[in-house]
């Protein structure tokens, strides 16, 4: 704007006023295109980027479900440990079945409360 308003001022020389309407008419020609490929550039890497948090989004989503589902699965063979105590307990307590094989259950119950 300030070239164009030089290249216009009569109180100008005429050396000045030449040298701003070359100077204006230079930036009019200038070549737009590397602006627009970086503009171009910049938005597909916010869409890729976007697309990204999407994928992301959605497995953390896949993670939570397949985490409440194991929480689920975790309560419910804690459950079944101590039904399978108590049954053991009252197999104890009736004096019925081997000591061995009583052991043997007991041992096997132990085994599996550690992978618990």
């Amino acid at each position: 704007a300030s070239l164009d308003a030089t290249a216009n001022d009569e109180s100008a020389s005429t050396v000045k006023k030449s040298k701003a309407s070359n100077e204006a008419a230079q930036m009019r020609a200038e070549d737009p295109l590397p602006l627009r490929r970086a503009k171009i550039t910049q938005e597909a890497a916010l869409r890729k980027v976007e697309k990204q948090q999407k994928a992301v989004a959605r497995q953390q989503e896949e993670v939570k479900a397949a985490f409440a589902a194991q929480e689920k699965r975790q309560v419910e063979l804690e459950v079944e440990m101590q039904d399978a105590q108590k049954q053991l307990d009252v197999a104890k307590a009736s004096g019925g079945g081997g000591k061995g094989a009583l052991w043997w259950m007991q041992r096997g119950l132990f085994e599996a409360d550690a992978y618990l």
